[in-house]
């Protein structure tokens, strides 16, 4: 396992003469927030007793040897060099106020998106006019109106078949065909119907809102309120109709954890959730939950479940105390979170000690960030994109999907020591394509509006998939390995900022991030330290 080169920063002085060079160096503080104008946001050690330089001060990047750098050649270390201090340039110049300036400096180190600005998906046309229809369409609908309000089912039912095989565009008739269902006794072809028609018009409130309801009347709560949830998050672009959707979700999981009550009350566990909710959780960390300790954690709701697991987890992980550090991550996340919403969730974010890039997401807010993804990574904005990607997890209640389905697994037990460092598997969920486009389009989107440049993830992704590719390693890192597709994750990423018009070509927070990432390279080297000490000496 390999660790991140130990990146220091230093202000060097460019006096008229040539000065001593001082004993030693101070370690920079951050002075500022990444929303400050100010000239005190740049990293400057201690004043040291020397005469002040008249020239200009000029920012100079030291990369030290150290075990991840072993791959790089001395020119691709000063290509990295190069590329931070042009990060940190144009970050100033874009704090400053002068945007043009910035961009075209943020627009010489970034690489060109591979992905072409591709036409936006447009849903497909919607008609609802039956004046539009064709004549023959326009009698199919007169017959399917008149069958089903004369209960002559047969009549309802070819009208309907031949109406939407003619015209698949008229909603109306569409919407009609699932009433027709119910009334006959299809239900559940009608709710098939129903998400098919969801799949299609996704954007289409009156179609989603007779989907919850039928989702609801078919007694699945859960579906409806996940439903509701993600349309509201994700697809509405009205704040009204944003909050008519919220409240369908927490009304649908009410009614959800009703049931469940009444199933637990009535003693029928055994089929309480789909499939074998039983195995929750496996490993060490936090052991296999019973279908009643399952059951009462749903009931309890989401906060309540990460929580609980939160709770557990720092118990048994080693984390970072560091109030500096945990301020950092804290700032970052609470500033998406609020863009997020979720406003019934209690965000927390924690650091675990670890040198792997990784991160992951409870339900109900709790947050876990190694510190390898801050010692890892070259700006505050990729930072964001990863903790941003996390958070649209547990907004868009994917694990909660994965626990009702019984799919929600662990490894956290894979933290464990070993000779030269600290081994961490991922806490893996077991996302499915759509949920990660999902928690990538909706991490995008909460990166963008917590001020930060629009590609921070798509920056992260890249950097990963290089290191591994001149490697050659069969095993990618253990972030992307648990998020399946990660070529085409960032090919979508990518579609997204540019279809939704984002500007990659914003703050970056390189400068800000130096100092922490230093501090996070620090403590995972002195860790790995204690852990090879220990192993020596058992008994210290």
């Amino acid at each position: 396992m390999v660790l991140t080169p130990f990146l220091t920063m230093q202000t060097i002085a460019q006096p008229a003469t040539p000065s001593p060079t001082p004993a030693s160096t101070p370690t920079p503080t951050p002075t500022a927030t990444p929303g400050s104008s100010s000239p005190a946001d740049t990293l400057t050690p201690t004043p040291v007793s020397q005469p002040k330089p008249e020239a200009q001060e000029k920012i100079k990047l030291e990369l030290p040897e150290d075990p991840f750098e072993k791959g790089k050649t001395k020119q691709e270390k000063q290509e990295d060099e190069a590329r931070i201090g042009k990060l940190i340039e144009a970050d100033r110049l874009y704090k400053a106020g002068k945007i043009p300036e910035a961009v075209q400096i943020y627009q010489k180190v970034k690489r060109p998106f591979l992905t072409a600005l591709p036409p936006k998906v447009a849903e497909l046309p919607i008609v609802t006019d039956p004046e539009q229809l064709s004549p023959g369409g326009q009698v199919y609908w007169r017959e399917a109106k008149e069958g089903l309000a004369q209960n002559m089912e047969s009549r309802a039912i070819v009208a309907i078949d031949l109406l939407i095989k003619k015209h698949p565009e008229f909603l109306p008739g569409q919407l009609l065909n699932t009433q027709i269902q119910t009334q006959y006794g299809k239900p559940e072809q009608a709710l098939a119907t129903l998400e098919a028609l969801a799949v299609r018009y996704p954007r289409n409130a009156e179609v989603q809102r007779l989907r919850i309801t039928a989702l609801n009347k078919a007694e699945k709560s859960l579906d409806a309120s996940i439903a509701a949830r993600q349309y509201a998050l994700l697809a509405s672009t009205n704040p009204i109709e944003s909050e008519e959707f919220t409240r369908l979700a927490d009304n649908a999981f009410d009614d959800y954890r009703k049931a469940l009550r009444r199933k637990i009350n009535g003693s029928v566990i055994g089929n309480v959730i789909t499939g074998a909710i039983g195995t929750l959780l496996t490993g060490g960390l936090i052991g296999p939950l019973t279908a009643t300790q399952s059951a009462f954690s749903l009931i309890q709701g989401e906060s309540a479940i990460g929580k609980s697991v939160a709770k557990q987890a720092k118990s048994q992980l080693t984390m970072v105390d560091d109030p500096e550090l945990k301020a950092y991550v804290n700032e970052i996340g609470q500033k998406l979170a609020k863009v997020a919403g979720r406003k019934d969730f209690e965000y927390e974010f924690n650091i675990v000690l670890d040198e792997n890039i990784n991160a992951f997401a409870l339900p109900g807010g709790p947050v876990f960030i190694n510190a390898g993804a801050i010692a890892k990574t070259d700006s505050e904005a990729e930072l964001a994109g990863l903790v941003g990607h996390e958070i649209s997890h547990a907004a868009l209640t994917h694990g909660l999907q994965l626990m009702a389905q019984g799919n929600l697994m662990t490894s956290i037990v894979g933290y464990i020591p070993y000779a030269g460092g600290l081994v961490s598997d991922v806490f893996a969920f077991n996302y499915s394509r759509d949920m990660e486009r999902q928690a990538d389009d909706f991490g995008t989107r909460i990166l963008v509006g917590g001020g930060y440049a629009a590609d921070g993830l798509h920056s992260l992704m890249l950097k990963l998939q290089a290191e591994e590719a001149k490697r050659n390693r069969a095993r990618p890192p253990v972030w992307l390995s648990s998020h399946p597709g990660s070529d085409e994750r960032v090919t979508n990423i990518e579609a997204v900022i540019l279809n939704s018009g984002f500007d990659r070509y914003a703050y970056e927070g390189a400068d800000r991030h130096a100092s922490f990432k230093a501090k996070a390279q620090k403590l995972i080297q002195d860790e790995k330290k204690r852990v090879k000490l220990k192993k020596k000496n058992p008994d210290m």
